[in-house]
Parts: C-alpha cells; sequence; structure tokens
C-alpha cells in the first residue's frame, strides 16, 4: 500500500465520525445485539466507552477491552474517590462510566437507569439508539451464550429495567438489522 492509499483509507476510517459529533448510546435488554454494534461502530474508528463492573468475566471478554472487571472494594474506592459520571447496580452487579471515559469516548452502552442519570444538555449531545429486539430472539441468543449469569434472571431483570422506557431516539425492532445502515440513520438523525 502506498502513501496516498493509506492517507485514503485513514480517511474512510474518520469519515463517519467527522459527519457526527455526538455520542451514541445503545441500550437494549441482554441479546438484542448492542455489544454487536458498538464492534461495527469501533471497526468503523469510533471510539467505545469502557465501563467499569463488578461481575465476572464471560467467556471471551477481555479485561480492559470489554470492561475493566474489578471487585466490589475497588469500585467502591473509585464511588468515594468521585471518579464515576454515572454508576448504578443492575442484577446483583456495580457498573460505572468514568467522567474521563464518558469525556473520551464516542459509544456508551447503557441501561435505562444509566440513560436516567444525564442531564439535558447531554441528552441533547447524545443519539441513544434502543435495541427493542423481539423476546424469542434475544432469548434464542441467550441461550447460546456460555454466560457468568443465567438467561431467566437476566430477562427478570431486563423486564423490569426496560418497563415504561421512552428515553430513545432511534428505535432497533429487526434482529438481522443492517448495522451499516443503522449507522447512516444515526448520521441523519444527528442533522435534525
Amino acid at each position: 500500500m502506498n502513501h496516498l492509499q493509506q492517507k485514503t483509507y485513514l480517511s474512510s476510517q474518520t469519515l463517519n465520525k467527522m459527519k457526527l459529533n455526538k455520542r451514541i448510546i445503545l441500550v437494549g435488554a441482554a441479546g438484542s445485539g448492542k455489544d454487536f454494534f458498538k464492534d461495527y461502530l469501533t471497526a468503523e474508528g469510533f471510539v467505545p466507552s469502557v465501563s467499569y463492573t463488578t461481575r465476572s468475566k464471560r467467556k471471551g471478554e477481555i479485561n480492559g477491552e470489554t470492561y475493566h472487571f474489578t471487585c466490589d472494594t475497588v469500585f467502591k474506592e473509585m464511588i468515594s474517590d468521585d471518579d464515576f459520571h454515572e454508576h448504578k447496580e443492575f442484577n446483583g452487579w456495580s457498573y460505572g462510566t468514568t467522567k474521563h471515559s464518558f469525556n473520551n469516548s464516542d459509544v456508551f452502552i447503557f441501561t435505562p437507569s444509566g440513560i436516567k442519570t444525564l442531564d439535558k444538555e447531554e441528552l441533547k449531545e447524545s443519539i441513544i439508539v434502543y435495541f427493542d429486539i423481539p423476546y424469542e430472539d434475544r432469548l434464542e441468543r441467550l441461550m447460546q451464550r456460555s454466560d457468568s449469569d443465567n438467561v431467566g434472571r437476566r430477562i427478570n431483570a431486563d423486564t423490569k429495567d426496560f418497563m415504561d422506557f421512552r428515553e430513545w431516539d432511534i428505535k432497533v425492532s429487526n434482529p438481522t438489522y443492517c448495522p451499516e445502515a443503522l449507522l447512516n440513520t444515526i448520521i441523519m438523525f444527528s442533522k435534525i
């Protein structure tokens, strides 16, 4: 690859980021495809937020990439040190986004309770994409995973967490959505 081709490639990697000056927040129940889309956006040059959690690592997850896996003691110290922009407990584990990550990342995965922590200005600077995939599709995906949590517990927790959730800008209901088309929709929405 010559210098000109490399420069063109690098420009295409950042083209989507240049078109979008808002953070993208992905919200959805377990098995809805939000991690898949986060990985797609990362491959397109967006910078993902890496949250902290006290839950156990699942098969295939990498500390520092998927999450920063930590213990309750360290998590509580981070709360005391005011390191988090937002943090919450979900399904018995703690999750949190640091202030540094919130201010320096493009793509986030939040729960509905995490969305509630955002103020009006932060909501205005964000595009919230809600993955509302049918129950049967999510259940099938969860049954195929090897997780640190059981499927029934996750579904029950999500049902409660997503009850009356309405704070979204774009809703994805098709389990076989096209990531490229969704990114184009997000870019178009950001111009409104």
